[in-house]
């Protein structure tokens, strides 16, 4: 396996060697609870916004399955990202607010493993903080949020997550789910001009 990893700028590759393995690990496991935290915080599916978590995993791979197609990426991670573009798509034909069908947290929790497993077979890790911006935002207020509660005991946001927090602004769940669309859209933008960028780059 793979123990370098490609850093953006210009900075070339930087060898992690045996750190990278206990990495690894840990990656997968932050990636899939933040996917599941951007679905719905603690599991309550009430802070939840129907169709959110599908539709920024939809762009997500979308974004990543096209960047590796245009910078020559892995053909397995390619596939794979694909897969789980049409498991987001269908799942949103009943599952986008109003919702018939919900995901939940396990559902949130098999969705973040497809798309930290998209991003571990393409090799391009950093990949997963421009593709998954919708979700690397949610997550990180969502950490603020409680740091800022231990220190202050005071809330900085109306909810947990970002996401949480416009909802209770008074925005209806198509109006998150635009919002957050729009970062998907950016992340994913920037993602593929990453992978491009990464093409050019050997071991």
């Amino acid at each position: 396996m793979q123990t370098a990893v490609l850093m953006p700028f210009h900075l070339g590759y930087v060898q992690f060697g045996r750190l990278f393995y206990p990495l690894f690990p840990l990656f997968m496991t932050v990636g899939i609870n933040m996917v599941k935290i951007h679905d719905c915080a603690g599991g309550k599916t009430d802070t939840g916004t129907d169709g959110l978590c599908a539709v920024t995993a939809l762009i997500f791979s979308a974004g990543l399955s096209s960047g590796l197609a245009a910078g020559a990426g892995s053909d397995a991670a390619q596939l794979f990202a694909v897969c789980t573009m049409g498991a987001a798509g269908g799942f949103l034909f009943w599952g986008c607010s109003p919702a018939k069908l919900y995901l939940g947290e396990s559902g949130a929790l098999a969705l973040g493993g497809l798309m930290t497993m998209a991003v571990l077979l393409s090799g391009e890790y950093f990949v997963f903080l421009l593709a998954g911006a919708a979700v690397v935002v949610d997550g990180a207020c969502g950490l603020l949020q409680y740091i800022v509660f231990k220190i202050r005991k005071k809330l900085l946001m109306k909810g947990y997550t970002l996401h949480e927090h416009l909802q209770k602004k008074g925005h209806g769940d198509h109006s998150v789910i635009g919002i957050f669309a729009v970062i998907s859209v950016a992340g994913a933008a920037a993602a593929i001009a990453f992978l491009i960028y990464s093409g050019k780059f050997f071991i």
